[in-house]
């Protein structure tokens, strides 16, 4: 697929976003985006889809919904932290 025709997808894709906060979200990732690739020396080993994924994530953490909690995290990996 060309540069293009992913544009032109992508367009297609967010014309389809009806939901507010979709649509802040989508906004978002894609401004963390463009400007961090200003910074993306610091992430030099990863290819664009695992930084795309980690920008992802990072947005993904903003939202309280998407959290554990540290108590939550030591009953499901404790056994392995601290060793």
């Amino acid at each position: 697929m060309s540069v293009l025709e992913m544009k032109g997808e992508l367009h297609d894709l967010l014309a389809q976003v009806n939901e507010e906060s979709h649509l802040e979200k989508i906004r978002a990732f894609m401004l963390r985006l463009l400007s961090a690739t200003d910074s993306k020396s610091e992430y030099d080993g990863l290819t664009e889809e695992q930084y795309a994924e980690l920008l992802l994530a990072i947005e993904e953490s903003e939202d309280e919904e998407n959290l554990v909690s540290s108590e939550e995290v030591f009953k499901r990996f404790g056994q392995w932290i601290g060793k």
